[in-house]
């Protein structure tokens, strides 16, 4: 995963911009996740956090770095572009990775992850991704 840091756009007071703030804490919490770091990871969330069907941010970052070591040789999200609105963040990429499972096998995935920013913290997450890729990938098919 690359990220590019863009220029903050700010208003004509030289505050910045919310949804530019927003983009920054998902970039943050994807370097987190990539770097492995929990603890960053975790400050990023909303104590309540929701994630899919998972809810409080021990719950889901202790799930969610324990699946990703446990269950991939490999794995990432290419983020293709970030699109904003109010307090959402949309982040429009693919998955690649190869599940233990399946070793030599490596194949895509388009997602778009959507996030829900409150009072500077990611507060819910929704993901809408090709399922049957995601299974193919994870030998769940």
């Amino acid at each position: 995963m690359t990220l590019v840091a863009k220029k903050r756009q700010r208003n004509i007071n030289g505050e910045e911009l919310v949804y530019t703030k927003n983009i920054s804490i998902i970039q943050e919490l994807y370097r987190s996740f990539r770097d492995k770091d929990y603890a960053g990871f975790r400050a990023l969330c909303a104590p309540d956090v929701e994630w899919r069907q998972k809810k409080g941010v021990e719950t889901v970052g202790e799930n969610l770095f324990q699946s990703f070591a446990n269950d991939w040789v490999q794995a990432g999200f290419k983020i293709e572009r970030f699109m904003t609105a109010e307090n959402a963040v949309l982040v429009l990429g693919r998955y690649a990775g190869r599940a233990r499972a399946r070793a030599t096998e490596e194949s895509p995935a388009e997602a778009v992850h959507v996030y829900f920013i409150r009072d500077g913290k990611v507060a819910v997450f929704q993901q809408y991704a090709n399922a049957r890729s995601l299974w193919e990938m994870a030998s769940l098919s």
